[in-house]
């Protein structure tokens, strides 16, 4: 990530992959804590499947809607407490995880996130943190882990799927072997 985030020093990278959360903390360009909760994307959209009565992909689905703001009122009146309260729980299981990085470390503001999907929901969470009661204190900066950076150090044949994470892992392989 060094090499791909030029100038930043201090700052968390968080990762939501389908069932995991992965959260890296970086302090003066060093990584000084490195955790993975159970509670990604899958467990989110699993979570809301089951409080609606639904199956996973028309919760999935919903969810999408819900985050575009693509709902009518009626629908997103109903659906909101549904959301508010996987939300709160990935939030909890977050900062709970951040807890066992001990007292002297102060949590960063700027947040790098990456999700494999439903990137607006997970940055919502972490912006609405403060009101959920978890991190009343907490008002972070979040910004998407940016492709064209990755992009810019990795190179696909023709036809291949582009991976941010494959792309991540090359990047960080690439630069072992220049040095």
């Amino acid at each position: 990530l060094r090499n791909i985030l030029h100038g930043h020093h201090e700052y968390m990278v968080i990762h939501a992959h389908s069932e995991l959360t992965d959260v890296v903390i970086i302090k003066g360009g060093m990584c000084v804590f490195i955790s993975s909760f159970p509670f990604g994307v899958a467990t989110v959209v699993r979570k809301i499947a089951k409080a609606t009565h639904q199956s996973v992909a028309s919760a999935d689905s919903l969810l999408a809607l819900y985050t575009g703001s693509r709902l009518s009122d009626e629908e997103k009146n109903r659906l909101a407490p549904v959301v508010t309260s996987v939300g709160k729980g990935w939030i909890h299981d977050l900062f709970a995880t951040l807890a066992h990085a001990g007292d002297t470390l102060v949590i960063p503001r700027n947040i790098i996130l990456s999700a494999h999907s439903h990137f607006d929901f997970f940055a919502n969470e972490l912006t609405a943190a403060h009101s959920s009661g978890v991190a009343p204190d907490y008002r972070p900066n979040v910004t998407a882990l940016d492709p064209s950076a990755v992009d810019e150090l990795v190179s696909y044949d023709t036809g291949q799927t582009k991976s941010m994470r494959m792309g991540i892992y090359t990047a960080a392989i690439a630069s072992i072997h220049k040095q």
